[in-house]
This record gives C-alpha cells, structure tokens and sequence, in this order.
C-alpha cells in the first residue's frame, strides 16, 4: 500500500528547492519502468499533486478520502509530468480528461476524480487507509496465483489488438490448471465454505 503521512500523500516536486538547476528527467523508481504483479493501492489525501499523481498512477486501485485534491499542476511552472503523467492518466481516465488535467494545470477534488475514474472509492476524511487496508484484505482473501495472473492479463492485454489480448489472456489462466488452489477453490465452492488458499 501507497500512503502519504501529514496531512498530504504527496504535492510533488520542491520547486523551490530546484531553483537555478536544470530540470533532470526522472530516474528509476516506481513511476519508470514499473512492474510487479503484486496488487498495489495507494491510500490518497489531501495533496496529490504533480509527481505525487504520478505515484498514484502506478498503483492498481486508489482510495480517496473526502480531502485529496488531484492534479498535474507542472503546466503552471513552466514544466511539464515527466514521471508517466501524460503516459498513465489517458490510460486511466481517456484522452479528454486527461488532457484537461495536464494542459490546465487545475486539480480536481476527489468527487470529480472518482466520476473520472482516477480513483475506485471516496471515503470521508481520515478514512482512505482504512479503507485502502479493507480492499487489500478482500483481494488478500482471494486465490494469490489468480489475482496475480488476472493482474498480468489485464495490464499486458492494455497494449495488444483484442484479438491478441483474447489469445494471451487464455495462455496466462491455463497457467492456473493444475494448481492446488485451482482445486481448493472448487472445493469450496462444492462445500459452500470459504476457501483455504495457499498459493501453490
């Protein structure tokens, strides 16, 4: 899980700090070149703002609490996201919007970005790592090699023709035949019981 500690999850870059230097572009880290097929959520408030977005992006699922204010506010300064803004935003949210937040440099609150589909829930101040840990213990709950293997298909297919994504999505779940938590979860499901997964 994702979170910020204060009273922001992150408002970005110390500009002030930067003052005088060239602008790098970003290095390693979660925002470049990220990949992992572990579930990840980003439990978001107050600021959320420039590369502090950019760190939302690369989590799955995003948890608002009624605070957070979300924007890529680089346009304002004379800079642009450099750390997969204008890559992830228009996967997420489409074109429009995303054009909107990074040409605008306006954040948005967190109603308008749970309309958006920025984030999956909005909570009431002080409750998005709760909730984040909530929804971590539902996915936790389910069979680990499935929710894994669902996450691979699904952010793989993102890149392919349909076609190809069909194709490829059926040769990652044949990857599961024959697993031991393929087969608790029948059982369970037979036994009307809630499974014991074991990740194997």
């Amino acid at each position: 899980m994702l979170c910020g500690a204060g009273d922001h999850f992150c408002a970005g870059a110390d500009l002030k700090a930067r003052q005088g230097r060239r602008p790098k572009v970003p290095g390693g880290g979660i925002t470049r070149d990220y990949w992992t097929t572990k579930p990840i959520i980003a439990a978001l408030h107050g600021a959320v703002y420039g590369g502090g977005l950019e760190l939302a992006l690369c989590a799955d699922l995003r948890v608002a609490d009624e605070t957070a204010m979300l924007g890529q506010l680089e346009v304002r300064w004379g800079i642009m996201p450099g750390a997969g803004g204008t890559q992830r935003l228009p996967r997420l949210v489409g074109l429009g919007v995303a054009l909107e937040l990074v040409m605008t440099g306006n954040p948005v609150d967190a109603r308008r970005a749970l309309q958006a589909g920025l984030v999956n829930q909005v909570v009431p101040a002080g409750q998005a790592r709760t909730a984040a840990l909530e929804l971590a213990a539902t996915i936790v709950s389910r069979a680990p090699l499935a929710v894994r293997r669902a996450k691979e298909a699904t952010l793989r297919g993102l890149s392919m023709p349909l076609d190809d994504g069909i194709r490829m999505e059926s040769l990652v779940a044949n990857l599961l035949a024959g697993t031991s938590d393929l087969q608790e979860g029948r059982r369970a499901f037979a036994e009307k019981r809630a499974p014991r997964y074991e990740g194997r």
